[in-house]
């Protein structure tokens, strides 16, 4: 199959290609998304289960997962109705799904939460119980002018950023992918990136390095309140 030959170049060097040792092949980008899939739904399914086979086929020390839903996958209920159509359909072709993966864009925290609870409750109504979540993408939804600036670069994204991480912990993300790169042009602060156009750091990327402190010492104390002790 195609996608496996673009895997091998990637990966295994062909076509004058790339080595490469990652572990995960996520199938297609927000299918849900008209920008990026304009078939009906019902092609990207079939896509999806021909594509996860031949790679599981030809390449199965990978993990291989999706479909990389946009925030309406959890938020809305046609969004739901996606969801849950694709799990149905993975299920009934015995399909891989070695992970399965979400995007969030939100200046509310508690948004993770909801669609945390709401994907791995269809995942074990499925028999997924075994399947990893992994939020592909995820960030402060910007706003125009000096507001996307605030939620994009400085010290209000940076908090909302550092309350989406520790909700993630919380509800049992195993990957949680930020895009880091640099903003392509230094008029545009609100762009998704952890970095300036002239690479100075936003104050996200900040903060990532205080996750990147505290994710060394994983082990956590409760603490059960009660009392003036």
């Amino acid at each position: 199959a195609a996608s496996v030959q673009v895997v091998r170049h990637y990966r295994e060097g062909q076509w004058d290609g790339f080595r490469s040792a990652f572990r995960y092949v996520e199938v297609w980008n927000e299918p849900d998304n008209r920008q990026f899939w304009t078939e009906p739904p019902s092609v990207y399914l079939d896509f999806y289960v021909t594509v996860a086979n031949a790679i599981r086929a030809a390449l199965p020390d990978l993990r291989v997962g999706g479909p990389a839903l946009t925030p309406a996958g959890c938020l809305a209920p046609q969004g739901q109705a996606w969801t849950r159509r694709f799990l149905d359909h993975v299920r009934a072709a015995n399909a891989p799904l070695d992970f399965f993966s979400w995007h969030m864009y939100s200046n509310d925290p508690a948004d993770y939460a909801a669609c945390a609870r709401f994907y791995r409750a269809e995942l074990d109504a499925r028999g997924f119980t075994a399947v990893p979540m992994h939020v592909t993408e995820w960030n402060t939804e910007a706003t125009g002018g000096a507001r996307g600036a605030d939620l994009r670069a400085r010290a209000e994204g940076a908090a909302v950023n550092t309350a989406a991480w520790i909700t993630m912990q919380q509800h049992g993300i195993e990957e949680a992918l930020f895009y880091r790169g640099p903003d392509p042009d230094p008029d545009v602060p609100a762009f998704y990136g952890m970095f300036h156009a002239d690479g100075r750091p936003k104050a996200v990327a900040l903060a990532a390095e205080l996750w990147h402190e505290t994710a060394r010492f994983p082990l956590r104390r409760e603490l059960l309140g009660g009392g003036d002790g």
